[in-house]
């Protein structure tokens, strides 16, 4: 797929001094003024679409600018970026500042980064992606996360649609037919321009709960059509085949994430996914990274991190709650993911007056233990914490 090239955010003053520089070339023709020009755009003379005299661009580019920076002003200022609508499945994620890998373990979602630069590691996959993406992750997996690009003048922003399966399949049935396409657990390509300006008026409308609750899944939808109607399209169908490989895993994932306290037995698993086990394993650990066994393990964890957060129980009953018949187990498998044991985490969370409302319980996202994401990493508990974290 080809790449359309959406540029990080620029200030309003920026992308005016991009349209004066266009045209002030068009209207001199001379060598001195495309100097002239040349000089003022400096960097930003990357163009697309039909040519200019000056930087063999796109007069079109400095609105794109325009809409990129106006998202992250929204993000920033309008959303807070502290924004979680529950009802549409939005998020709004800002870090200020570089992260340490943390351990998370991804949902289904559409996420879409405005400014910034993150690194994930999924299994032996390591993916790098940022302003102008589109992220595509189509199954629960265990994973390792870091921002590696923002700071206070520029932080990292994205936002997060979790996977409407059902509006993809209501839209879908409308739209021409596409041939099956095999995708990717986490797929990466440019994000369409003729998504920005939905994305825009969804940000604008998450601060009314009125305007977001009546307004909102229309504008949510019209985000799906233009990225189904474009180049991504194909791996969003991708995702709807009940017989792809991972539409089967991901049914055995979310059967797991709603039985954690029963014990698992790969048979039946397989029989869940409709393959033999020995077919099961190999493509279990292509699309998650790690075994069943593993990853059933580690999603109890970050469930049992939630549940210290909401201080939910004692550990020990916690830890009955998500599968650990041993306490002791319990105990030195949580250290070994995030760091720190359990009895730490408790004493923290109970005695934190200020942890960001990510670090608080999520009703409806049960495998989320909190979000550095959504807020200063400064400000969260996590930056106690050597080593790991959970996230979602």
């Amino acid at each position: 797929m080809g790449r359309l090239h959406v540029l990080p955010a620029q200030s309003r003053a920026g992308a005016r001094v991009v349209r004066r520089s266009h045209a002030v070339a068009e209207t001199e023709n001379s060598k001195a003024g495309e100097r002239a020009g040349r000089l003022l755009l400096g960097p930003l003379s990357r163009c697309v679409g039909r040519e200019c005299g000056v930087c063999d661009g796109s007069v079109e580019e400095g609105v794109h600018m325009d809409v990129t920076g106006d998202i992250v002003r929204a993000a920033l200022d309008e959303a807070g970026g502290r924004v979680e609508h529950d009802e549409m499945g939005v998020r709004v994620h800002v870090t200020r500042s570089p992260t340490e890998p943390m351990s998370i373990v991804f949902r289904p979602v559409l996420h879409l980064p405005f400014q910034g630069r993150k690194r994930v590691v999924v299994g032996s996959r390591e993916i790098v992606y940022g302003a102008g993406d589109l992220v595509i992750v189509g199954a629960h997996l265990p994973a390792l996360v870091q921002v590696t690009r923002a700071s206070a003048a520029e932080p990292y922003v994205a936002l997060e649609l979790s996977l409407d399966r059902p509006l993809l399949s209501a839209l879908v049935a409308q739209m021409p037919p596409s041939p099956k396409k095999d995708v990717e657990s986490v797929a990466v390509d440019s994000l369409p321009e003729s998504v920005l300006e939905p994305s825009l008026r969804l940000l604008r409308l998450l601060p009314n709960p009125t305007e977001a609750l009546i307004l909102g899944p229309g504008v949510k939808q019209e985000i799906y059509y233009r990225l189904l109607a474009g180049p991504v399209g194909d791996a969003l169908r991708g995702l709807l085949h009940a017989e792809s490989a991972l539409t089967r895993i991901e049914g055995v994932t979310e059967w797991m994430q709603n039985h954690l306290d029963t014990p698992i037995n790969v048979g039946h698993l397989a029989s869940h996914a409709n393959m033999s086990v020995g077919t099961f394993h190999r493509q279990f650990r292509k699309i998650t990274g790690t075994s069943p066994g593993n990853y059933f393990k580690t999603v109890r964890l970050h469930e049992a991190r939630r549940q210290i957060v909401a201080q939910a129980g004692t550990l020990a009953q916690i830890a009955s709650a998500v599968g650990f018949v041993s306490p002791a187990q319990f105990s030195r498998d949580y250290k070994r993911t995030f760091g720190v044991a359990p009895s730490r985490d408790a004493a923290r969370f109970r005695t934190s007056t200020d942890a960001p409302a990510a670090w608080r319980p999520q009703a409806a996202h049960p495998t989320s233990a909190g979000d550095p994401e959504h807020g200063d990493r400064t400000s969260t508990p996590e930056n106690q914490v050597t080593g790991r974290s959970a996230v979602c």
